[in-house]
């Protein structure tokens, strides 16, 4: 042990010595570490080779210590950005976040206040994935934005291979592109690793004036092979087209993403929210679009199209029943608001659609409403609508409009779904 102790002392102060003659520390910090450690580990193999017998143990384990340090992963990137237009305002030309490629960048704030234009993106962090090995990633980045804010881009927390935990809190912003919690377009056609847009959050809210977003908003928005899972949307105050709790789309030729899924997502909307259709989760191919939910509970919401508690485009058709995909335990809550579209709890064209619930105990209500449906080209009762459930009381329904526990646009096997009507439904 005290060779060892002795071993280290004499390395570092050789190290530091050399160092300081040579005029290495004008350096920055990490480059002078960098060197050190090069003339340190230089010494120590001399040591080995020379076979000093005061320092040969001691010299080979601290130079084991000294390639272990430098081998090891990088910590995340991090850094906080703001910008003040004040009173007078204040125009930034381009993007404005914190950037990268094929590394981690986590832990970031961008902060944007008072009177400022944005004429690119706005963003907590990019990682930028560019090969299909690399380790991107963007991680608990946050994004505000308050009190008349023009953005001409898109507004993203992270946006990379791995995009978790990311929150967007938006007031009085005018967005001209669409806003993601987590953003993830692994699109490389030789990267089949699974990503992940999961456990993001985005609030647009009226507390310093009402926001318009001429894109869509994503709580977790996954375009490749991976999950979206558990992210949140509120929204009050606002315009836009969709809102999407969970978003998955792949159009590759890839079979991997069998395996997608869209699970545990929620979108609330609160007074003044004005929007075209509502997704709690959404996938266009993959395994599951699962216990997802919408809520609505104000009488000022509007939806001029469809609501979905969850809905995959095309499931897996495999057998004579197409059990591999499904979508399941997903839910509409309204308790007020007018939807103008129909209501799904969920939808799905080859695959199941089962114990989905519909829950609408006010509002008014223009188009039919589906516990569960499936459609598709199905061959053989491929789809399944079975188990679903639909609750209606106290909503004034236009006589156009149809109840359905269970429904089948084909073929498809609809059996034990229920209705229960209440006072006033």
């Amino acid at each position: 042990m005290e060779y060892f102790k002795n071993g280290i002392k004499f390395a570092l102060t050789h190290s530091l010595t050399h160092t300081l003659t040579h005029g290495r520390l004008i350096l920055a910090g990490p480059v002078a570490l960098a060197v050190s450690v090069c003339y340190a580990a230089r010494f120590l193999l001399r040591c080995i080779v020379s076979g000093l017998p005061q320092l040969r143990c001691s010299a080979a384990w601290v130079l084991l210590f000294l390639i272990a340090f430098c081998m090891r992963p990088c910590p995340a990137l991090s850094a906080d950005l703001s910008l003040d237009g004040g009173d007078a305002g204040l125009t930034h030309t381009g993007d404005f976040g914190t950037t990268g490629s094929n590394v981690a960048l986590d832990n970031n704030t961008t902060t944007v206040y008072r009177n400022v234009t944005i004429t690119g993106s706005l963003f907590g962090a990019h990682s930028e994935d560019t090969n299909p090995a690399g380790a991107s990633q963007a991680n608990e980045n946050k994004v505000g934005a308050s009190l008349n804010i023009t953005v001409g881009g898109d507004i993203w927390g992270g946006f990379a291979r791995v995009a978790d935990q990311n929150t967007v809190n938006i007031s009085g912003t005018q967005v001209g592109g669409s806003v993601y919690g987590g953003r993830n377009e692994s699109v490389n056609p030789a990267n089949t690793t699974s990503s992940t847009a999961n456990n993001n959050t985005v609030n647009l809210k009226g507390d310093t004036g009402s926001n318009t977003v001429s894109g869509s908003i994503y709580g977790g928005y996954l375009l490749g092979i991976g999950h979206a899972d558990r992210n949140e949307v509120n929204l009050s105050d606002m315009n836009t087209s969709n809102a999407y709790g969970g978003y998955s789309a792949y159009d590759g030729d890839s079979a991997d993403y069998i395996n997608n899924r869209v699970r545990y997502n929620t979108v609330t909307l609160g007074e003044g929210a004005r929007l075209l259709g509502v997704y709690g989760g959404y996938a266009t191919h993959g395994k599951a679009v699962n216990s997802n939910e919408v809520i609505i509970n104000d009488s000022t919401v509007e939806v001029k199209q469809d609501v979905y508690g969850g809905r995959m485009e095309k499931g897996i058709a495999t057998g004579v029943q197409a059990t591999n995909s499904n979508a399941a335990e997903n839910k509409v809550t309204i308790t007020a608001g007018t939807v103008e579209g129909d209501i799904y709890g969920g939808r799905i064209s080859n695959g199941l659609a089962r114990q989905n619930i519909v829950d609408i105990r006010g509002g008014a209500l223009l188009g039919n409403i589906y516990g569960g449906s499936v459609y598709g080209d199905s061959v053989g009762n491929r789809d399944t609508a079975d188990q679903n459930i639909v609750n209606l009381s106290n909503v004034n329904m236009f006589d156009s409009g149809k109840v359905y526990g269970g429904y089948s646009e084909t073929n498809g096997r609809v059996v034990e779904n229920e209705v229960t009507l209440g006072d006033g439904g």
